[in-house]
């Protein structure tokens, strides 16, 4: 929960790492892919991920609590985007020698 959150610089971090990766992943699909789920404010989302990546000295961490608050319509709305993704743009299907690295 949220007093979890804030007592722990690990769990703090791991969750802004968390959304770098989501809105790196974000940044790669397609815009026609990105407007077919949107309901997720996917420009805004990009942009927290910049701001996590290169201000990390400057996070409010109440701002990412609140991200954290809307995770779950996050996650749906990802799980309908990766269910329409074309097999080539499916980031699931990682092959063998990326996952070994």
């Amino acid at each position: 929960g949220k007093a979890a959150f804030f007592a722990s610089t690990l769990i703090q971090d791991a969750v802004i790492r968390q959304y770098e990766v989501i809105g790196e992943i974000a940044k790669r699909l397609s815009a026609s892919n990105l407007l077919a789920q949107s309901d997720v404010d996917w420009k805004t989302l990009i942009n927290f991920r910049d701001f996590l990546a290169h201000n990390y000295d400057r996070v409010d961490l109440e701002i990412v609590w609140r991200a954290i608050e809307k995770l779950p319509e996050l996650r749906a709305a990802v799980e309908v985007l990766l269910n329409n993704l074309p097999p080539d743009e499916n980031m699931s299907e990682v092959n063998s020698d990326e996952r070994n690295d």
